[in-house]
């Protein structure tokens, strides 16, 4: 199995080196039914194909982390959870997906911000890269516990490998339960933050868009009420007025703002079916349409044209029905 599973990886590494990427606009989500349970939804935004597939890893498979040369001589490891999700570039590395625990997780990119551990050899048992990250903690843990717990023992790096780029990254993982973390690696030191809201889009690092959302604290859902200045009467235009000031752009902060809105705004639904129906209703509201939004120059190979982003999918997991 791990023979035709390198195999896979050489080919994929192949086509990889000749992709222009540009991607910083992706969006995350976190929903509850009444029963509570749980609905994690994301869209992946790309310059460039992602050439995306289902991927399932089964239980019982050997897996292995990559050194700093690019061989995979790092972590060695036995999957203990099945995990499926969607890949890219044909890799056997999930971008987003959950396993049979009910833990879900996503990588999102993290531009100019984003720097792994240093390498240390005697910790090279332990390694894998940072686009590893989601596939080893898929299939080897439960809960957003075990992940937080597990996540300072091993060893993530910026792989390099010819031709290709290091992607920056940060993560989110939400349990069952509705718990939830985003983990970044900036300066070569891992941050770990709780994730109450379950939303997460790009840079700033986590614990800026938390305070950032204190810029926003005057919008509301309710209807804005009529007022009289001097005898005249001036009642709103229309409903929705409540959420004026509302970013609408593409950035990051602003989407991190409209994703919250939405995501808290949206009603608790009955049934887990409903809720994902819901979701992607709300991540509709991210979808980039080709022309809209320009490459990013920070995540576009030197002498390179940035390729213009657009929403390549969107992904829903129902975290209680698997």
């Amino acid at each position: 199995m791990r023979k035709t599973w390198l195999s896979s990886l050489a080919t994929a590494l192949v086509l990889f080196c000749c992709v222009s990427l540009s991607a910083s606009a992706c969006t995350n989500i976190t929903l509850r039914t009444t029963g509570g349970d749980v609905i994690r939804a994301r869209t992946m935004e790309l310059g460039g194909d992602l050439e995306s597939e289902m991927l399932v890893i089964p239980k019982g498979v050997a897996l292995s982390g990559y050194g700093p040369n690019g061989d995979q001589d790092g972590m060695q490891w036995t999957a203990t959870y099945s995990a499926a999700g969607l890949n890219g570039f044909h890799l056997p590395i999930i971008v987003d997906g959950l396993n049979d625990q009910g833990l879900s997780g996503g990588m999102l990119m993290f531009p100019t911000f984003a720097k792994s551990q240093t390498y240390d050899a005697a910790k090279l048992s332990k390694t894998i890269s940072a686009e590893q990250v989601l596939t080893w903690a898929l299939t080897q843990y439960a809960t957003v516990d075990e992940v937080r717990a597990a996540l300072p023992e091993i060893q993530v790096i910026d792989v390099a490998l010819p031709n290709v780029p290091a992607f920056p990254l940060h993560y989110i993982f939400t349990d069952k339960n509705g718990k939830s973390i985003v983990a970044e690696y900036t300066d070569g030191n891992l941050n770990i933050y709780d994730n109450p809201l379950g939303v997460l889009t790009n840079s700033p690092p986590f614990p800026w868009h938390e305070i950032n959302l204190r810029n926003f604290v005057n919008l509301t859902i309710t209807n804005v009420p009529p007022v009289n200045l001097d005898g005249l009467d001036l009642a709103p235009i229309g409903s929705g007025e409540s959420l004026h000031g509302m970013p609408g752009d593409f950035t990051p902060p602003s989407r991190f703002v409209r994703a919250t809105i939405y995501s808290h705004a949206a009603p608790q639904l009955d049934t887990t079916d409903d809720a994902v129906l819901e979701a992607f209703h709300i991540m509709n509201q991210f979808d980039i349409p080709p022309g809209i939004v320009p490459g990013n120059p920070a995540t576009t190979p030197a002498g390179e044209k940035p390729e213009q982003e657009l929403t390549q999918w969107t992904i829903v997991n129902d975290q209680a029905n698997l």
